[in-house]
């Protein structure tokens, strides 16, 4: 791709609010318009280093208090209907040199003329006239508490659908438009709700035809009125993107599918005033581009391909100026890791970098202010992302797939890149997906997501995630705001808009969830207008220069291994088999110990691009929580990244003793866990009675480690491979060759009490390059690639390995994981084609060590003819590179006679 040649970079800006965790402010249907309700937070423990009472009532003059909510109150903290709260706030120990995490409740309140507000606590009393507070924190009892204005939300959906995915328009008469994806029983259905000006919510409109899978919606409103609602939905297999409009007075049209032979997911809409422009991307032959297209109404211009890159490019955002100029904004993998791109439609200009460098830079958006100057706003992380490390596996400077992250922006002037003098307010650490709009007082508003944790917690535990409001007036970032009902995962970034008055409005999900529990609620799409933006004053702009940064030697030019792996073929028994890599055991987010995990959409791109694997299955516990939205969504993606015969998601979770159950089906629900199994009272027949039932396959893992998974239960039909090797460190072959905590569960002691089990990796359970199951199958669809798992054709490595191990007699030739019967000595085939110099190449058998081929090289093959005893006898390869990757071979048995 071409690049500017001044120095298109992107601006610094880091942002942390006070972290903490929501707990969820219910707004009425219908409530009173902005302006005669107020929202207030007040926060507690901002200087705390001990514990401290803050317990105590607010007493308001000439206002009425509508909502009381706890907001981060810690274990045993309330909130009560007559203004009364209980907070024993204590700082968090996890980290003493941090600042304290504060607590506080949220006061929505009718305000009247001269209203002013009374805080009593058992630690203080302070007092203001409302006149008094802005959006800016006001700080009292010596800074130990403060008090600001915050946005008053508004709930939109029903409780009785889980709603995603919400997109908004603000329409030339006043009024704002969200619409939505709400989910009920198995089926999803797009939805829109109109605020009128005088602040009623009509009821909420069906757009989509029929129940369906649906990916995310988009709006965009013309200057006469008319409004568009464009939508991805599966059908056929493929995402195809939809789109419908209303004109002002009018009735919706019939829907319009815009995309082509691609499958369209991610997805931005923006007009002109008159026309709709349409951004997405699309998958197509393997691959993702960025596509975009145009309505002025009844025609569609069709799509034009944006991106140039062969690799991924993904998450596009679009903007239009004043002047109808088109600014198309995305990251893409083109150089090995993730940097912005940029690209003026309708110039002949082709696509710009914004970024050039080996760090993660991803999630753009962009706004136009009214010089025409696109702002661009991305997340980034450290170097080398998702390349390692595991949890006792160490990668030279490679980050983890949610490690630091923070939100940068730059604006661009016409000859480069300039970034914000002033950096904003607190600490850049967790910022991330930010949202950008151009206020009418001049000012660039922006919305990003933050990740807060409970008072004092300390260990594992999923995060919580809000979103917090800045704005930049031209000199400085304000105090990041925080907005109120936005707990939720990391992914459920909100959309702005700005209404005809110049402010600006935000939708968003939010699910409920607390900063006690930790555990999704019911997924509700909330609106609110944000706070009044400063009015902008100057421009205080230095040009961005990036710093230079090394990748890890390791970790250069590795994107042709896989296809060296993807591209060799096994012939035998007249059948072609190909290698499939990939992993069975990834966790993201939704589950608790999943560290630094990161989202489902990154567990996908890690999956795609920075391990460049051929299937996965993402297997968190109990498909996230055990809760039925978790899971839908969670089956959902699995079809969204599908690619037929390039990238094959598979439908799992992992169920309780460390066994991860996979299908190729999808619909299966999580099978609960009993006390007397939780309790390992008993086995787990039960799960594998389920999985016979439903043709699912169960792989255990952490056999050799200390978490409790042994032997005494196992299911032949439904349990043919064990997980030899993860990203946490533990090997499972034999003490001396792996890093098992313990001897009496190894692998050698399964199949000695003669169980069947082939053996895979796993770089998991949080994602990294460190360990991979390779399938030996003949289709490559899900249900070949199950096939293959019941035969045992498969192997574990921890790099990019062939290992091609056969067993023949006078009549038949074995794959490995076969079972098979000789009248004869056997002759061992073994191919090995490594990722640097290998150092030995063992034949084990019966657990015995019957040969070793020392090749100091890169490759080696030989054959060894194996005199076995009477009976059944089981044998299996191992191999050690010189830089410590190994590779597992799936025994074959033999029975002689």
């Amino acid at each position: 791709m071409k690049r500017v040649t001044h120095r298109m970079m992107a601006a610094a800006a880091c942002f942390v609010a006070v972290p903490a965790m929501v707990v969820s402010l219910r707004s009425q249907q219908g409530s009173a318009a902005p302006g005669e309700t107020v929202t207030i937070l007040v926060s507690f423990g901002l200087t705390a280093r001990a514990a401290e009472d803050w317990s105590g009532s607010v007493r308001l003059t000439r206002a009425k208090l509508l909502r009381i909510a706890g907001r981060h109150l810690p274990a045993g903290g309330s909130v009560r209907a007559d203004g009364s709260w209980t907070c024993l706030f204590r700082p968090g120990s996890a980290a003493p040199e941090a600042p304290p995490l504060p607590a506080g409740v949220l006061l929505t309140v009718e305000a009247g003329p001269r209203a002013a507000i009374e805080i009593r606590t058992r630690r203080a009393n302070f007092a203001a006239g409302l006149n008094e507070l802005a959006p800016e924190p006001r700080r009292f009892a010596n800074g130990g508490a403060s008090v600001r204005i915050v946005p008053s939300p508004e709930l939109l959906s029903a409780a009785a659908d889980e709603d995603d995915e919400p997109s908004i328009a603000a329409l030339p008469d006043g009024s704002i438009a969200v619409s939505w994806v709400a989910y009920h029983k198995e089926a999803e259905r797009v939805l829109v709700r109109i605020r009128r000006p005088d602040g009623r919510w009509d009821p909420p409109e069906q757009v989509s035809d029929r129940p369906a899978d649906i990916f995310r919606t988009s709006l965009a409103a013309a200057a006469d009125g008319t409004l568009w609602v464009v939508w991805a939905e599966r059908d056929d297999g493929r995402w195809k993107l939809w789109m419908r409009r209303k004109p002002k007075g009018g009735s919706w049209t019939p829907r319009r599918q815009l995309s082509g032979a691609e499958s369209a997911t991610f997805h931005r809409a923006a007009t002109d005033g008159k026309r709709l422009y349409v951004v997405w991307q699309g998958f197509f032959a393997g691959q993702s581009d960025i596509y975009y297209g145009a309505s002025d109404g009844d025609a569609w211009s069709g799509q034009t391909r944006v991106s140039s890159s062969a690799a991924n490019d993904w998450e596009p955002a679009v903007a239009v100026s004043p002047q109808g100029l088109v600014y198309i904004v995305w990251d893409s993998y083109d150089r090995g890791n993730y940097d912005i791109f940029f690209r003026l439609m309708g110039t002949g200009m082709p696509p710009q970098a914004v970024t050039n460098s080996p760090r993660f830079q991803a999630h753009a958006s962009v706004a136009v202010d009214s010089r025409n100057r696109p702002w661009v706003a991305w997340d980034e992380s450290g170097v080398d992302w998702g390349k390692g490390p595991g949890l006792a596996i160490p990668v030279p400077a490679a980050m983890p797939l949610h490690g630091r992250r923070r939100t940068r922006v730059a604006v661009f002037s016409g000859y480069g890149w300039d970034e914000t003098a002033a950096a904003p307010p607190h600490l850049d650490f967790n910022a991330e997906h930010p949202q950008l709009a151009i206020a009418g007082s001049g000012a660039v508003t922006m919305l990003f997501r933050h990740s807060t944790r409970e008072p004092g917690q300390a260990g594992p535990g999923a995060p919580v995630w809000e979103n917090y409001i800045t704005h930049w007036d031209g000199v400085r970032w304000s105090d990041p705001q925080p907005l109120p009902a936005s707990a939720g995962p990391i992914e459920k970034h909100a959309q702005l808009a700005r209404d005809a008055s110049g402010r600006v409005w935000a939708a968003w999900m939010a699910d409920n969830r607390t900063s006690a529990a930790m555990v999704p609620g019911n997924a509700e799409v909330m609106a609110a207008r944000l706070t009044a933006a400063p009015k902008a004053r100057g421009e205080a702009l230095v040009r961005y220069a990036e710093p230079v940064e090394e990748t890890a030697p390791a970790h250069r030019d590795d994107r042709a291994a896989p296809e060296t792996v993807r591209n060799y073929t096994i012939v035998s028994g007249g059948r072609k088999y190909r290698i499939l890599r990939g992993d069975l055991h990834l966790h993201s987010e939704l589950s608790r110990d999943s560290g630094s995990a990161g989202s489902l959409f990154e567990v996908y791109r890690y999956a795609l691009d920075a391990a460049a694997l051929d299937f996965v299955a993402v297997t968190d516990h109990q498909a996230g929580h055990g809760q039925e939205f978790a899971w839908w969504q969670g089956q959902k993606y699995a079809d969204l990244f599908l690619l037929p015969e390039r990238f094959l998601p598979l439908f799992a979770y992992e169920w309780y003793g460390h066994r991860n159950l996979v299908w190729a089906r999808r619909g299966v629900r999580p099978l609960p866990v009993p006390p007397e199994e939780a309790s390992a009272r008993v086995g787990p027949a039960k799960q594998f009675d389920h999985l016979r039932a439903t043709g699912g396959v169960s792989i255990p893992h952490s056999t050799a480690s200390s978490q409790g998974t042994n032997w005494r239960g196992h299911d032949p039909g439904v349990e043919s491979l064990v997980e030899l090797f993860q990203g946490g460190g533990n090997g499972s072959d034999d003490a001396d060759a792996s890093r098992a905590a313990t001897e009496t569960r190894l692998w050698w002691n399964a199949l000695d009490s003669g169980h069947k089990l082939g053996v895979v990796a796993s770089g998991g359970p949080r994602p990294a390059r460190v360990g991979y199951a390779c399938v030996l199958a003949e289709d490559p669809s899900r249900e070949g690639l199950l096939d293959a798992i019941r035969k045992r054709h498969s192997y574990a490595a921890t790099g990019n390995i062939i290992l091609d191990f056969r067993a023949r007699d006078e009549s038949t030739e074995n794959l490995q994981g076969d079972v098979f019967t000789a009248s004869g000595p056997a002759v061992l085939s073994v191919r090995v084609i490594g990722t640097g110099v290998i150092r030995q190449v063992d034949v084990i058998g019966n657990r015995r060590l019957l040969h070793t081929v020392r090749p100091n090289a890169k490759e080696a093959a030989f054959e060894y003819v194996a005199h076995p005893e009477n009976g059944e006898n089981w044998y299996h390869v191992r191999v050690l590179q010189e830089d410590g990757q190994r590779a597992w071979s799936s025994p074959v048995w033999i029975t002689f006679r």
